[in-house]
């Protein structure tokens, strides 16, 4: 599937359980001190990303055919990895930079929703693809590669996803 993202979605039984997007979207680093929004000028970088993010993962996922929860009553637990493809001269981030720099794309994955602060209320989007972030509805890993593509891969699956061992994905 060509689009925003390209989608591979994996199927057992008849019944696709896993897929795989990647997302042409640049992660930043946690150093940008960008990651959060603690002040009124970072908040709205961040919101602009997170919105970013949201609909390049709603646009894959929708090509994939991932299903979507926006209900308690339609939703199960879910894994996610997502793993930074770095290019070219980029190097590799340590694990509390990639986590940090995950943050956007991790709440993009929740229902869109409407803010409950102050009477500025407004429309937060989100893919949908898992109820919560928390560790009630999702299990998150995160990792990185070097890969042509750049982007972020997105891994979504109803059951668990084995670890990825150093040096395995790249056929070492």
């Amino acid at each position: 599937v060509r689009g925003v993202g390209d989608a591979e979605p994996g199927v057992r039984g008849g019944e696709a359980v896993k897929w795989t997007l990647h997302i042409p979207i640049t992660l930043r680093s946690a150093n940008a001190h960008v990651v959060n929004g603690a002040h009124a000028a970072t908040a709205a970088i961040y919101r602009r990303h997170r919105d970013a993010c949201a609909l390049a993962l709603t646009v894959a996922a929708r090509n994939a055919g991932v299903p979507t929860f926006t209900a308690t009553a339609d939703a199960h637990f879910r894994y996610v990895r997502l793993v930074r493809l770095y290019t070219g001269r980029q190097r590799a981030w340590d694990s509390d930079n990639l986590v940090a720099a995950c943050k956007a794309l991790r709440d993009a994955h929740q229902p869109g929703r409407m803010t409950s602060r102050g009477p500025k209320r407004r429309w937060v989007p989100g893919a949908a693809l898992v109820l919560s972030d928390g560790p009630t509805w999702s299990a998150w890993g995160y990792d990185q590669r070097r890969d042509d593509r750049g982007g972020v891969e997105v891994v979504i699956s109803d059951e668990p996803i084995e670890p990825v061992r150093a040096g395995e994905e790249q056929g070492q």
